[in-house]
C-alpha cells in the first residue's frame, strides 16, 4: 500500500509514470520475523534455508524459490 501511495504521488510530479502489468516483477517475500514465528525445525528449517539461499541469486531458479517461500509461509500460517 505504501508503494502504491508513493507511485500515485510521484505520478503527479512526473510526465509519465506507468505500471505495465505484463512487465511488473514486484515480489513480496516474508522476512526473518515472518518465518521466525512459524517455529520451523528439522527438515522444514533446512528447506527454508535452502529456498532463501536460492531465492537470493539471479539464476532462473530464483523465481521458483521465491514462489516456494511464499507458499511455505502461507501453509505455515494456517
Amino acid at each position: 500500500m505504501a508503494l502504491e501511495a508513493m507511485l500515485d504521488h510521484h505520478a503527479e510530479l512526473l510526465a509519465a509514470l506507468e505500471n505495465w502489468d505484463l512487465r511488473n516483477d514486484l515480489v513480496v517475500l516474508p522476512d526473518d520475523a515472518d518465518f521466525g514465528v512459524l517455529g520451523l525445525t528439522g527438515f522444514a528449517r533446512e528447506a527454508l534455508d535452502d529456498l532463501r539461499r536460492l531465492a537470493s541469486d539471479d539464476r532462473p531458479t530464483a523465481v521458483a524459490a521465491r514462489d516456494a517461500l511464499g507458499l511455505l509461509y502461507r501453509l505455515g500460517t494456517r
